[in-house]
């Protein structure tokens, strides 16, 4: 029954310790070996898509770091999704003080800084100190916990300053997301260490579907940004489940086919194999895995 319970926990590639077994923690996103290796212009001012976003720490770091109009992270597992919806709100509370507190007025060079001088004297006329002002309190974490955060004012926020309001998080199946997108309604969709588990639960016909809706999905000139996990990795999880027993020995479409498939077949123009510098960070079997960029 333990075994069972694992097994059915991970179907979709659901690893609650996923981000710490890549050599990257929860809160260091942003220098994950992969994000460094993508580009601004991928990213800046785009609508942008993140199909199997886990937890949601690459959504996160993709939209701070690269200041994308918009990026919606994508799940299949509600529970990751919901820890990503819990981080995503923490950082809107944590990160209120800095949009919404006014900056302190600079200090005269003629003031005193100790103290200010208070019109009130004492009885031999000698002017009495009194203590300087407390600096302004920020907007009160208290108040967005209690009675919501506040929409940013568009006209004060810079574009640079819209994170984390440019996120959002969806509990979806993405070979499904007709249902949620239309056409077009993406200029980025990244899809990294995702392929394998809609392989292996859902065969050529679950990964097929998957490279149609993304190619529908994203406008004209768009990218997508796909890390394709090795068929060797396949064959360690062809037991995860019933379905996964099943769609292994029926494969055709291997990963190693991926690049003729989506360029011949699905209609994307261009590809670009994109070089990604791990060091010693991370095992031998997750820098394994290439990152391709292709363009429709």
């Amino acid at each position: 029954m333990a075994d069972g319970r694992k097994r059915s926990s991970h179907v979709n590639g659901s690893f609650p310790h996923y981000y710490s077994e890549r050599g990257v923690a929860a809160r260091e996103a942003d220098v994950d070996p992969r994000v460094r290796a993508m580009r601004p212009d991928w990213f800046n001012g785009r609508r942008c898509l993140d199909i199997g976003c886990h937890q949601g720490n690459v959504t996160l770091a993709i939209g701070k770091r690269w200041c994308c109009a918009s990026i919606v992270g994508v799940d299949i597992d509600p529970v990751l999704v919901e820890r990503a919806r819990a981080a995503l709100a923490r950082l809107k509370v944590e990160l209120v003080p800095v949009a919404f507190a006014p900056a302190a007025a600079p200090a005269a060079a003629s003031e005193a800084p100790a103290a200010a001088v208070s019109k009130k004297r004492r009885a031999d006329g000698s002017a009495k100190p009194t203590a300087a002002a407390p600096p302004p309190r920020p907007y009160p974490v208290a108040l967005a916990l209690q009675m919501g955060l506040l929409a940013p004012a568009r006209a004060l926020v810079s574009p640079a300053a819209v994170f984390p309001h440019n996120v959002r998080f969806e509990a979806a199946d993405a070979t499904r997301a007709a249902e949620l997108f239309a056409d077009g309604s993406f200029e980025t969709i990244m899809c990294l260490s995702t392929s394998k588990w809609v392989h292996l639960n859902g065969g050529d016909a679950a990964l097929m579907a998957l490279f149609a809706q993304v190619y529908r999905m994203l406008a004209d000139g768009g990218a997508f940004v796909l890390e394709p996990q090795p068929w060797s990795s396949y064959r360690r999880k062809r037991h995860v489940s019933d379905a996964s027993r099943a769609h292994y020995p029926q494969i055709r479409l291997r990963p190693e086919r991926f690049e003729e498939y989506l360029i011949d077949t699905v209609g994307f123009r261009a590809v670009e194999q994109v070089r990604v510098d791990y060091g010693a960070s991370v095992s031998k079997g997750f820098a394994s895995r290439p990152l391709f960029l292709f363009i429709k």
